[in-house]
């Protein structure tokens, strides 16, 4: 039997967005519960130097970086070649990365930016690590959304927000469609073995406030995470590990909201 701080011990997570804030501090704590971490993030000198703090804090860690735009689907497609090929499990996928953007842009393939990082990027890399997940049963997948997704509506006449484009309103309807991602994907997955969740988290996620690409967010939310990071460390460590919540008793389901995650029972 394993110890307790070795309850993730055997298990495989890939994690997006891991190069700093939520995706960081959850693959650190999951590191030091012994899992074996495979990270995904999209520039390479900070991916180098998160892998490092990563080893400095958890020694012994096993973990590696991957690197790939996740609103990019060439890229997304050679990303779950390389994660496939390393991991032959796949016991919990953290889908995480995310940005917002204050001017409306394009992907290569005609897909608002916001869109498609936020949404796509979480819909094809599940789609194409699935067969894994599911021979690796029990096994989960948890979708990093935002409070951010209320009040927000889809509107599917204008899914690429060509008519009057706000970042922040952008920003909503890819959170809501985390959300619903989510509860689609436990339907379909019902009897599998793998559990869907998704976790809600304040409305100004860290590191959307500056973008590679575009100004961030507003001064509004901008400041809403600024609050967040002079309040106490304990504090925000509890606020970064929600998607942890998720990861209790990694074969259990759940179909009601908790601290903010919401479960889909899926088997």
């Amino acid at each position: 039997m394993p110890r307790q701080g070795e309850c993730m011990r055997g298990k495989t997570c890939v994690i997006t967005g891991a190069m700093s804030g939520i995706g960081l501090e959850t693959a650190a704590r999951l590191g030091k519960l012994g899992a074996r971490l495979v990270l995904v993030g999209r520039n390479r000198d900070k991916g180098d130097e998160a892998l490092a703090r990563l080893r400095t804090d958890v020694p012994g860690v096993l973990a590696e970086m991957h690197y790939a735009d996740l609103s990019c689907p060439d890229q997304i497609y050679r990303l779950a070649g390389a994660v496939l090929y390393a991991a032959p499990r796949i016991d919990v996928l953290v889908n995480n990365a995310g940005a917002i953007y204050a001017q409306r842009q394009e992907t290569p393939d005609g897909l608002e930016l916001t869109f498609a990082l936020n949404h796509m990027g979480y819909f094809r890399l599940t789609a194409m690590l699935r067969e894994r997940l599911v021979a690796s049963a029990p096994a989960r997948v948890v979708n990093v959304a935002s409070e951010a997704h209320r009040g927000a509506r889809l509107d599917f006449d204008d899914l690429q927000c060509s008519r009057g484009y706000g970042g922040w309103r952008a920003y909503q309807r890819s959170k809501l469609a985390n959300i619903l991602f989510t509860r689609e994907l436990a339907r379909r997955l019902e009897g599998t073995g793998v559990t869907t969740n998704s976790c809600t988290l304040a409305s100004s996620p860290p590191d959307l406030a500056t973008t590679t690409r575009g100004s961030g967010a507003s001064a509004s939310q901008s400041a809403s995470w600024w609050r967040l990071r002079r309040s106490s460390a304990a504090r925000r460590r509890r606020f970064i590990s929600r998607p942890l919540l998720m990861l209790k008793g990694l074969a259990a389901t759940t179909s009601r909201p908790n601290h903010g995650c919401h479960g889909y029972s899926s088997s």
